[in-house]
């Protein structure tokens, strides 16, 4: 199965109050540059980062692809990356998560199919900003953004219910790699 990577980096971090891609790790490493070394150590080759046309571009060792509709959120950029892919399957995590793991990634991925993407749930909630989502769900995506319907977990409920995604309820031990960067008090409390 052919897998493609896919790190959402176009937000305009309002909350945070600049841009959380370029968020310095102690490790010296940007955010942007630990998801995409992330999703190479998951065993993708291929990685994309999705930001907007109007962003500084940060050194990665990725290729950028734009919204496909400018200010739409994370969907534009799913859609912009299941619309650049020819075939398997997009592994789609946000840059502002920075507990995610390798080992978790590839667990989703191991159960993933070229038609049946992984959708992470914490029960009845659904944690879309980290998932695989097939190349057959691009069509879905696209006609989603153009019709203004942006709200990804809404897009990853339709996917499990067309049976091209199926419902990955996240184990125990891996939720605090859920946790993600929204404002400065999340990045002191580390």
């Amino acid at each position: 199965m052919h897998v493609t990577g896919l790190v959402l980096a176009g937000g305009y971090s309002q909350r945070m109050g600049k841009d959380k891609s370029a968020l310095v790790l102690p490790d010296g490493r940007s955010l942007l540059q630990r998801q995409v070394a992330l999703l190479h150590q998951s065993g993708i080759h291929e990685v994309l980062v999705a930001r907007r046309r109007d962003q500084t571009a940060a050194p990665v060792a990725a290729r950028t692809i734009f919204d496909i509709v400018h200010d739409r959120g994370p969907l534009a950029g799913i859609a912009a990356g299941l619309a650049t892919i020819r075939e398997g399957v997009l592994v789609v995590i946000a840059v502002d998560m920075p507990f995610m793991t390798a080992t978790t990634l590839r667990a989703m991925i191991a159960v993933a199919s070229p038609s049946r993407g992984v959708v992470p749930h914490r029960g009845a909630s659904i944690e879309c900003l980290v998932g695989v989502y097939p190349r057959t769900l691009a069509k879905l995506a696209a006609q989603r953004v153009a019709a203004g319907q942006l709200r990804v977990r809404e897009f990853a409920a339709l996917a499990e219910g067309m049976g091209r995604a199926m419902s990955w309820e996240i184990p125990p031990w891996c939720l605090p790699e859920f946790r993600n960067w929204n404002r400065p008090e999340d990045v002191q409390a580390r």
